[in-house]
């Protein structure tokens, strides 16, 4: 079953570049993302499998980020249906095919058990989301395109730097090292402190900067304002849930070796100044595009800033992996039909969406609830599950008062600007706007899913993060 989850886009793929029309292919890439959601669905009750002699399984930690992943591909599958067919007219051959090697590599991604396939996997995602960056064929887009990969290649250099030190940190006396995840972490293994401290630091800034963490964040706006909004949404709720495994992973090696406390303290700072970065700029953002780059930021900062709290900590990261992706459907998804139906990314240029596109007026609404942390959605959950480990777990109250005051911040500074989108008066002609259904029926799917997850986590789910968490932990 594994192997085909990992198979199946990478075949498809090669289809989608063949001379079939764009309506198959897009029929296409609708079958692999739901058949590819329900392998991930299923694997949830078979044992591990293990292939590529241990290269390539899901523990706990990968199935939390493939499965919320999958969903979002699944989700924007749908959604492409009526966004594509009010785009630019033009073959869709490289974009869907490019959308299929992505979903293959973060998949990889999820299932690798070695430092150096995970670093090869999250290369290749960088490399294959170019196209899809780029898919307007504008200057302002190959722009946005070029900084995302110079900027991202920096950071994935950076992490290899730091694959090649933990390298080092594992070779013993006979000169035989390791990068497999469960070598590294089962205590069989003596890490040199040095080049363990080494690895980690260039391991969170390579892995942060494809995460969009700041001060490594120069590509989100950009990337994220010129992309298809689709794009966009799977960039930021999948491709930076990705990268984040690489800090988890990272994370976990070191509180295998009795480093946690070192890793804890670069992970509480990275995420206070991600949180900040984004305060100071969604305060008075005038492009609601660039803002949901920064919204970004801020949650790329909760999830490494609980990181650094214990387990209960990363229970709340974890969780919160999963909100993040269901937030970024709603909310990217709406702002694609806001797009498409008032023809600006300016915050100045959208009012009453509620009386004009009633159903996206009301998903905007409801990503904002969910995007700011407001119960019952499921963000609130996980945010206080974070805030909890940081005033239990914190030797000083300072980081949990910083994290709460950012979050207030950056809850004035996203209602200012969303909701005269939704509620204000236009200027404009005050008829409906047509929604196609294609259009509104993922982001509603994704907005039940957070509400449901604020309300009730289902059992398994929640065994499966304790689970997770305490492997992380080293508990």
């Amino acid at each position: 079953m594994l192997a085909t989850l990992l198979l199946l886009p990478v075949f498809a793929a090669a289809i989608a570049l063949a001379r079939v029309p764009d309506r198959a292919r897009l029929q296409l890439f609708r079958a692999v993302a739901f058949a590819h959601l329900a392998l991930a669905i299923g694997l949830w009750n078979r044992p591990a499998e293990h292939l590529f002699g241990g290269y390539i399984a899901l523990d706990a930690v990968g199935l939390l980020v493939l499965t919320p992943m999958s969903s979002l591909f699944a989700g924007i599958a749908i959604y492409l249906g009526g966004y594509l067919r009010r785009a630019e007219r033009r073959s869709h051959r490289i974009f869907i095919a490019a959308l299929l090697l992505l979903q293959a590599s973060l998949t990889l991604a999820a299932a690798s058990q070695h430092m150096g396939l995970f670093w090869v996997a999250l290369e290749t995602s960088t490399l294959v989301s170019a196209p899809l960056l780029y898919f307007h064929h504008t200057g302002r887009a190959l722009e946005a395109t070029w900084k995302y990969l110079i900027v991202g290649s920096v950071g994935i250099a950076l992490a290899l730097l730091g694959t090649v030190f933990l390298a080092i940190a594992a070779t013993d006396a006979s000169g035989d090292t390791t990068l497999f995840i469960r070598d590294l972490t089962a205590g069989t293994v003596h890490l040199a402190k040095p080049w363990l401290h080494a690895a980690f630091v260039l391991l969170l800034m390579g892995y942060g900067t494809k995460m969009g963490l700041a001060p490594m964040h120069a590509w989100k706006p950009d990337a994220y304002g010129e992309a298809p909004p689709p794009v966009a949404g799977l960039l930021a709720g999948t491709a930076t849930n990705c990268a984040f495994l690489g800090v988890l992973r990272a994370t976990q090696i070191c509180a295998h070796a009795g480093e946690v406390k070192f890793a804890s303290s670069l992970l509480v700072l990275l995420g206070l100044v991600s949180l900040a970065v984004a305060a100071i700029f969604i305060v008075g953002q005038a492009d609601y595009r660039r803002l949901l780059a920064y919204a970004s930021v801020e949650q790329m900062g909760v999830l490494v800033f609980g990181l650094g709290f214990g387990v209960m900590g990363a229970q709340g990261s974890l969780l919160h992996v999963i909100n993040n992706a269901l937030n970024k459907g709603i909310l990217f998804l709406a702002a694609g039909n806001l797009l498409q139906l008032y023809g600006t990314s300016a915050i100045a240029g959208v009012a009453g969406a509620l009386r004009r596109a009633p159903a996206t007026g009301a998903i905007l609404i409801a990503g904002l609830f969910a995007a700011v942390g407001l119960p019952p959605f499921g963000l609130f959950v996980s945010e206080f599950v974070i805030l909890r480990a940081a005033i239990a777990g914190g030797a000083s109250a300072w980081p949990a008062a910083l994290y709460l005051g950012f979050l207030a911040v950056i809850f004035l500074g996203m209602c200012v600007a969303i909701l005269p989108m939704a509620q204000g008066e236009s200027s404009r002609d005050e008829a409906p706007l047509h929604e196609p259904a294609s259009t509104i029926l993922p982001p509603m799917a994704f907005a039940s899913a957070a509400l449901v997850l604020g309300i009730y986590v289902p059992r398994p789910l929640a065994a499966m993060i304790e689970s997770a968490a305490r492997q992380l932990g080293g508990g």
